[in-house]
């Protein structure tokens, strides 16, 4: 097989929703038929190189002087399935530069864009956070003036924060927040027009002023002894929002331009991993599924050409991974 066709049966079988659909399409396109273990054998091992590359460290990406852009960080993860039934978290994290603009009404409009992800499969989350170091060197996050990190409050992703990117502004999700006040709000008004009012009335406030008039409703209603529920769910979301109200400066962040969600990171489950990891059927060996994520990460990162100039180069050079030879197979 010549090296552009290597190179096109590894991109399809990435790209593809299974191994199988990515040999009929190399098939379709190349004219060249190749079965679907011969599409898994050349996708997994050039993965399984990618991702020793990718331990290495790729060369820093450069940030052009002229571009003052704000970074965002993002951090979530998602189960996928292995062979014997087990699950297991892959970790996520999420990388970009922040653009506020304003719209004609005035008010201000802030997306990420030039987003590149990292993910892997690690025994819990301190090797993750180390091992994500790559690609917050790669996008030179250190020497970015301005930095906003955002997550679902775990306590995990801010401990990633503070190992790549102390001085970032942090905020707790405000989906999530949201979904919060409103298990509240559910509690304390069974009517369902009045707990939609009272949670709009608190998440506003939230946006707008803070996190201080929600935690003294919070905290009033937790002393509550007339209802014993609402008093529990109320004394839960104090606990929670007090213990992350740091995160909170909504109204601080807004002014900045920076985000106050984190859709990018939670979008990257669906597009770097549940979009060829997961469906009905599929289980993964646990050797299979980092070198897939190595080659999913610089696939939707747009940075294909640069991660295979490295891997190619490694496999002809003769190297393969052996591990990967006796791994068990799996329904992918």
């Amino acid at each position: 097989m010549t090296p552009l066709l290597h190179e096109r049966l590894v991109q399809v079988g990435t790209a593809a929703k299974s191994f199988l659909a990515g040999a009929q399409v190399f098939c379709s396109f190349t004219r060249t038929p190749v079965s679907e273990p011969t599409a898994r054998r050349y996708t997994e091992r050039a993965g399984a190189v990618m991702e020793e590359c990718e331990s290495e460290g790729f060369p820093a990406e450069a940030l052009d002087c002229d571009d003052h852009r704000p970074r965002w960080i993002g951090a979530d993860g998602v189960f996928v399935r292995l062979v014997g039934g087990a699950s297991r978290e892959v970790r996520t994290v999420t990388l970009g530069a922040v653009n506020a603009t304003l719209r004609p009404d005035g008010t201000q409009e802030v997306r990420t864009t030039d987003l590149s992800y990292f993910s892997r499969l690690t025994e819990g989350a301190e090797a993750f956070i180390e091992l994500a170091g790559v690609e917050c060197r790669r996008r030179r996050l250190a020497d970015a003036g301005q930095v906003a990190a955002g997550s679902d409050g775990a306590d995990w992703c801010q401990r990633l924060f503070d190992r790549h990117c102390p001085h970032a502004r942090r905020s707790l999700d405000f989906y999530h927040a949201g979904v919060r006040v409103h298990t509240f709000s559910k509690a304390l008004w069974q009517e369902e027009g009045l707990a939609k009012e009272h949670a709009g009335r608190h998440l506003h406030a939230l946006k707008h002023e803070g996190p201080a008039d929600l935690l003294t409703s919070l905290r009033a209603w937790s002393q509550v002894d007339a209802n014993p529920t609402v008093r529990q769910v109320a004394q839960e979301q104090l606990n929670f929002f007090a213990a992350r109200e740091e995160l909170l400066d909504y109204p601080g962040l807004r002014a900045a331009g920076l985000p106050i969600g984190t859709g990018n990171a939670e979008s990257a489950n669906v597009h770097v991993i549940q979009a060829r990891l997961k469906g009905s059927g599929k289980f993964w060996g646990k050797e299979h599924v980092n070198p897939m994520l190595a080659l999913r990460g610089a696939f939707c990162s747009q940075r294909w050409e640069e991660a295979w100039t490295a891997t190619s180069t490694r496999m002809a050079a003769g190297h393969y991974p052996v591990h990967l030879f006796h791994a068990p197979k799996a329904k992918t």
